[in-house]
């Protein structure tokens, strides 16, 4: 049977750190760090993933404010919060909780986050410096960079996540082939960079992918973030592979993931959910919290 990756307690890991980070800050004479999470409507699941990203907050003793506007409100109101945001010298990170209503275009709305606040690395210009490696070389080890352990820039949570828990176990990607499945921009497309920088032969594979369980069992990594309850089951895998499974889905009143359980009996490493991804997900965004006031206040 697979060993499990375990999320949870890697990220309890990164608090503790963290809280000693934030208490140098806050020693020096700084306030402690800053985040502002805004959401549109009145989405069930977006307001738990919310409440759970502020109770970690607490935890670490990052402050955090709940902006919570009503369904109605429009592109440019939307637009105007975040540039009052901007310029909010109290506030060190901003994250907006996605999705977002129908009528406001996304793109848009994360191209306008500060490039120093974006603690999604979604900005056009953090996506840009992703793509050139500019976060710290991934190189140096046989394994996921210790760079990545304190990125240089804001980088997406999951990817961040997943390459730390990767980093943890000490799962070697330098000349192992990786299969990604799903092209997100926040998850499909910057893991593969990251895998790519990390010296990994990359298949990236999508719902247009012909045969992905064929090319599925070269790979001795998987990640699969697409959204679809079990679809990836035993007969994809290649034997003793790591899996990092990001599907969250509900069904029959139970969170799945993307990957069966039965791959656990083929795999070496996987991620339960819950308990994987999602813990390390929000561990990345306290990071990178604390990054963004790091980098305000010269400290770090």
């Amino acid at each position: 049977m697979a060993q499990t990756l375990d999320g949870k307690s890697l990220a309890t890991q990164i608090e503790t750190s963290l809280r000693t980070e934030i208490a140098d800050l806050t020693n020096a004479g700084k306030p402690p760090p800053s985040l502002a999470v805004i959401q549109v409507g009145d989405l069930y699941a977006s307001k738990v993933y919310v409440r759970r990203k502020h109770q970690a907050c607490q935890r670490v003793g990052i402050n955090s404010q709940d902006i919570c506007l009503p369904t109605t409100t429009s592109e440019q109101q939307l637009l105007a919060k975040i540039s009052e945001l901007n310029t909010d010298t109290s506030v060190d990170a901003i994250l907006m909780q996605l999705p977002l209503p129908q009528h406001i275009n996304t793109a848009t709305v994360l191209g306008a986050i500060a490039m120093s606040k974006d603690v999604d690395g979604l900005s056009p210009q953090n996506q840009g410096l992703l793509l050139s490696g500019k976060q710290g070389s991934a190189k140096v080890l046989p394994y996921p960079s210790e760079a990545l352990l304190k990125p240089k820039l804001l980088i997406p949570c999951t990817p961040l996540g997943i390459m730390q828990l990767l980093n943890h176990y000490r799962c070697r990607l330098r000349g192992k082939v990786a299969m990604v499945v799903g092209r997100s921009a926040l998850v499909g497309l910057p893991i593969s960079q990251l895998l790519l920088q990390a010296d990994a032969t990359l298949i990236h594979t999508h719902s247009h992918s012909v045969e992905p369980k064929l090319l599925a069992k070269t790979a001795d990594v998987l990640v699969v973030a697409v959204g679809v309850p079990h679809l990836v089951r035993q007969d994809w895998l290649k034997p003793d592979a790591v899996v990092i499974d990001v599907g969250i889905n509900r069904q029959q009143g139970k969170l799945v993931g993307d990957v069966h359980p039965d791959v656990a009996e083929v795999a070496s490493y996987i991620t339960p959910v819950p308990g994987g991804v999602g813990p390390m997900t929000i561990a990345a965004l306290l990071q990178n919290t604390v990054l963004a006031a790091q980098a305000r206040h010269r400290v770090g």
